[in-house]
C-alpha cells in the first residue's frame, strides 16, 4: 500500500512526456522509477505547525521548570555551605572545648597533689601532736606513778623492819 504523499506523482504521464520529446521508452521508464523513489517519503512522521508548537510550549515549561530546579539547588548549595560553616564553627568549639577539658584536668590533677600534700602534712602535725600529748601523759603518769611506788615501797620496808 503506498503511503499518501502531499502531491501524487503520474509516472505514466511522465514517461509519456519522456518519449514525446524522443527519450527511448527504456530510458524514460528509468528515469521516472528514480525520480518516483526520490520523492516517496513518509510523511507521517513530519510534525505539523500545531504540533510543533505544542511541542515549543512543552519546551518552554520544561525551561521554566529546569530553571525553577537550577534556583531550588543554588538555594540547596547556600544552605550546604552555610552548614559547612556551622560545621566548621562547631570543629572549632569542641577543638577549644578539649583543650580547656585538657587544662582543667591538669589543674585537677595539680589541685589534687597539693590537696594530697598538704593533708599528708597536716597529718603528720596531728600524729606529732598525739604524740607529744601522749609522751606528756605519760611523764604525767610516771610522775605520779613513780612517787606512789616509792612511797609504797618505803612504807612496805618500814613495816618489814619494824616488825
Amino acid at each position: 500500500m503506498v503511503e499518501p504523499t502531499l502531491n501524487m506523482f503520474d509516472t505514466h504521464k511522465s514517461i509519456r512526456a519522456l518519449m514525446d520529446v524522443g527519450v527511448k521508452e527504456e530510458h524514460a521508464e528509468s528515469i521516472v522509477e528514480l525520480v518516483s523513489k526520490s520523492r516517496d517519503y513518509d510523511f507521517s512522521r513530519i510534525a505539523t505547525r500545531d504540533q510543533l508548537e505544542v511541542i515549543k510550549g512543552e519546551i518552554g515549561n520544561i525551561k521554566i521548570e529546569l530553571n525553577i530546579v537550577k534556583a531550588e539547588v543554588n538555594t540547596i548549595k547556600v544552605e550546604i555551605n552555610g552548614i559547612k560553616i556551622e560545621i566548621s564553627d562547631i570543629k572549632g568549639e569542641i577543638s577549644f572545648l578539649k583543650k580547656e577539658i585538657s587544662s582543667l584536668g591538669e589543674e585537677i590533677r595539680s589541685l589534687d597533689r597539693s590537696l594530697r600534700g598538704e593533708i599528708k602534712a597536716m597529718e603528720e602535725k596531728f600524729i606529732h601532736k598525739i604524740e607529744k600529748e601522749i609522751s606528756e601523759v605519760q611523764f604525767n603518769i610516771l610522775k605520779w606513778i613513780i612517787p606512789f611506788f616509792l612511797t609504797n615501797s618505803l612504807a612496805i620496808v618500814a613495816l618489814f623492819f619494824r616488825s
